[in-house]
């Protein structure tokens, strides 16, 4: 299934890979004490689940194929 805005547009593509990017930032950093640490897992999921709800705004369908799984 592929996603016609991320694969399509390129202002939608650099906006989804750039909260891609700060969510692997938050991962990175979680729990290092570093200025960019956001806090321990919960914080980390949070703020996850705000740059999910971005990117399903911009691309519901590149959503579903990066959304988190509850199994």
């Amino acid at each position: 299934m592929k996603s016609e805005n991320y694969h399509t547009n390129t202002q939608v593509r650099a906006k989804i890979d750039e909260m891609l990017q700060q969510n692997a930032i938050n991962v990175a950093n979680s729990g290092t004490g570093s200025r960019l640490d956001i806090g321990g897992e919960s914080h980390v999921q949070q703020a996850w689940l705000y740059l999910q709800f971005e990117i399903r705004r911009l691309d519901p369908v590149f959503y579903n194929m990066i959304k988190s799984q509850d199994d």
